[in-house]
């Protein structure tokens, strides 16, 4: 019967998938708890969350344990890993979020004339 078989069993998520994606919801978290200014908390959320060594290399090390183990439990491609890999490259690249902090004066006008 076609689709019986070992080649035709349904793939599921790695192992890696899951601390990726709990990863990545952190660093959501901590780009959207200082955009509800709730002072110190947002300023250390903001602090944590634009350090790019500290997220390089989460994602580096999520990198090289996705890659290894892709080797060693064939196929390496598959949609998963695809969509796994480019949350990795989404989580590396997420410190690029964290340019401007979020103001409490955002809609006041400046009382500095220019």
């Amino acid at each position: 019967m076609l689709g019986s078989g070992p080649s035709a069993r349904k793939r599921r998520l790695d192992w890696w998938h899951y601390p990726v994606l709990a990863i990545s919801l952190l660093q959501c978290a901590l780009y959207l708890i200082p955009q509800t200014r709730p002072g110190l908390l947002g300023a250390m959320c903001w602090i944590l969350g634009s350090d790019p060594y500290l997220w390089l290399g989460i994602a580096g090390v999520l990198l090289l344990c996705g890659v290894l183990w892709s080797a060693w439990r064939r196929p390496f491609w598959n949609r998963w890993r695809v969509a796994g890999y480019l949350a990795l490259l989404g989580l590396a690249a997420s410190p690029l979020m964290f340019r401007i902090y979020p103001s409490s004066h955002d809609n006041a006008p400046s009382l500095v004339r220019f």
